[in-house]
């Protein structure tokens, strides 16, 4: 039979090599997990621009918009009024209508 050191040691040998595999396990996880953040920050990254330069366009978009609509409304004024009550009227009948 064996002596109680020598099975006292193989657990103890056991339980070392267990926390070096636990270790090693949780020093990969990191590293996938460190990989994988790294990933995701770059697409978010690149998704900030992408939405950046949209905005940007949307906004030379609207400028150029309004600018079209202060000349129409510069060069019609009296058109321009009639129009905009027109639309007022409709849409007051559409907001009241039961």
């Amino acid at each position: 039979m064996s002596e109680p050191n020598d099975t006292t040691e193989k657990a103890l040998d056991e339980l070392r090599e267990l926390m070096r595999d636990v270790d090693n396990l949780l020093n990969t996880s990191k590293e996938n997990v460190d990989e994988s953040v790294k990933k995701n920050s770059e697409k978010l990254n690149e998704s900030l621009n992408s939405a950046k330069a949209s905005a940007s366009r949307a906004k030379e978009s609207a400028a150029a918009g309004l600018e079209a609509a202060r000349r129409a409304i510069h060069s019609y004024p009296v058109e321009s009024a009639g129009v905009t009550f027109g639309l007022g009227l409709l849409l007051g009948i559409l907001i009241n209508r039961k």
